[in-house]
Formats: C-alpha cells, sequence, structure tokens
C-alpha cells in the first residue's frame, strides 16, 4: 500500500512529502492541499502567475520565484500591481506580507504553509466549495475555479482514500503483496447504500467521519483532532494486550 507521499508524487505534486506535513500543520485535509497546488501551479512549482499587470522587468511570468525577483516586485508593487507568487499563487498583497513575515513569500515552504492556512480559514467561514471560489476571488470565474476544485477534490480524495499518511510499523509491513492486492480490490469495489461508485463512497466515508471527529471531546484533550489521536491509541493498546493474551 502507498503513502500518501507516493500517492501525491505519482501525480505530479511537486515536494510531496513536505505537502503532508505542511497541510497536516495547518488543519488542511490532504486532497483539498493536492487540489489548490494543482490548480494554482500544476502540482506547487514555485512560479510567477499570469495576472495581466505590467511586470516591470523585474520577473517574468510563468518562470521561477527567486528571493531577488521577488525583492524588485514588492519594491514596485504598489505601483505596478500585484502578481500571483509561488505554489500557491499568493496574490493578495496582505497575504504576499504575511508569508513575507514568516520568512518570504518567494519561498516554498512558507508559500504552501500561508496558502493552506488562508485556504483553511475559508473553508471554517463558508464551507469546501465555496472556501475555494473565496480563494480565488469572486465572480464568474471564481464559481467556475470552485466547480473545478471540486471535481479535482473528488478525484484526489479517491487516489488518497487507501494510502497512509505515515509510515507503517514493522507487524504491519508484513503485509502480503496478495494481501495488498486483495485489499485494493475490496477498495476498488466499494459502495455504499446512497452512492454509485467508489468515488463517492470515499467522499461520503470522509464526510462522516470528519463529523465524528468534529463531535469528540475527551478530558486532556485540547481539539478533536487530539481527541481522535488520543481515541486511537487507546484502541492500538488494547489491541495489542489482547493479542499478547492470545
Amino acid at each position: 500500500m502507498m503513502t500518501a507521499a507516493e500517492v501525491l508524487a505519482k501525480h505530479g505534486t511537486q515536494r510531496a512529502a513536505e505537502v503532508v506535513e505542511l497541510a497536516a500543520a495547518a488543519g488542511l485535509e490532504l486532497a483539498a492541499a493536492a487540489t489548490l497546488l494543482e490548480k494554482e501551479s500544476a502540482g506547487g512549482h514555485n512560479v510567477w502567475g499570469h495576472d495581466a499587470v505590467d511586470d516591470g522587468g523585474n520577473y517574468v511570468k510563468g518562470a521561477r520565484v527567486t528571493k531577488e525577483a521577488y525583492k524588485k516586485y514588492k519594491r514596485d508593487r504598489d505601483r505596478l500591481g500585484a502578481q500571483g507568487v509561488g505554489p500557491t499563487q499568493l496574490t493578495f498583497p496582505g497575504f504576499q506580507d504575511r508569508a513575507d513575515d514568516r520568512g518570504g513569500c518567494f519561498d516554498w515552504r512558507v508559500n504552501c504553509s500561508v496558502g493552506f492556512e488562508i485556504l483553511v480559514e475559508h473553508m471554517k467561514a463558508k464551507g469546501t466549495r465555496d472556501g475555494f471560489r473565496a480563494y480565488n476571488g469572486s465572480g464568474a470565474a471564481a464559481e467556475r475555479y470552485a466547480d473545478d476544485a471540486m471535481r479535482k477534490l473528488a478525484v484526489w480524495r479517491s487516489r488518497l482514500g487507501g494510502a497512509r499518511t505515515t509510515t507503517l510499523s514493522p507487524e504491519e509491513e508484513d503485509m502480503t503483496g496478495e494481501q495488498a492486492r486483495q485489499l485494493e480490490a475490496i477498495f476498488k469495489g466499494l459502495t455504499v447504500q446512497g452512492t454509485s461508485s467508489p468515488e463517492e463512497t470515499v467522499n461520503l466515508m470522509f464526510d462522516r467521519i470528519k463529523k465524528i471527529e468534529a463531535a469528540l471531546t475527551v478530558p486532556g484533550t485540547t481539539s478533536a483532532e487530539d481527541a481522535f489521536n488520543l481515541l486511537f491509541a487507546r484502541v492500538r493498546e488494547i489491541h495489542k494486550k489482547v493479542v499478547e493474551g492470545q
């Protein structure tokens, strides 16, 4: 079974392991992070945008972002206009400044971190689809952006549905190739009432899991995610004791 990073890399996401890390740190669903990078920079390339503003000779639209070019752009931004920057195409001056305060909008990791956080903020306020729409802007173009993002999100959720986000323990790595093939066949054949395809099933299962996670409260934890992780760890402990007692 592939890791989440391997799935991302297979389908063109740049610096996949770091995307997994940064999405988790921002609290962004990995499929949404992959969707954003696919939409904004063909998978996370650190490039300049193509907005219709004068580059002033400071950078080349579509070319790789460098620290030197960014500094020149930033110097003339108020006069020439804002351009999309980096893997998440930060364009609004306030968002670029936010990234600069964290180390530089030109920096791939900083750019991803800030972009992921902004998308999370939009999604918390407006929901998934309208969160994507707000990230892009407003008007008819933003509506089309959101519709396409939702289609891509469904594809990424399906791709990542059976992927691991961490390395398996030695005992889990003992799965044979035949067992892995059987598990993959089961996943591909998944259907539940109210869905017509494995893709719809994955989306439905994910939504249900998120609702359960959001409702969890456990003493000693500060968030639903902490509670979910704690409960999972306890289940693993119980399973280990049961196995040892057999």
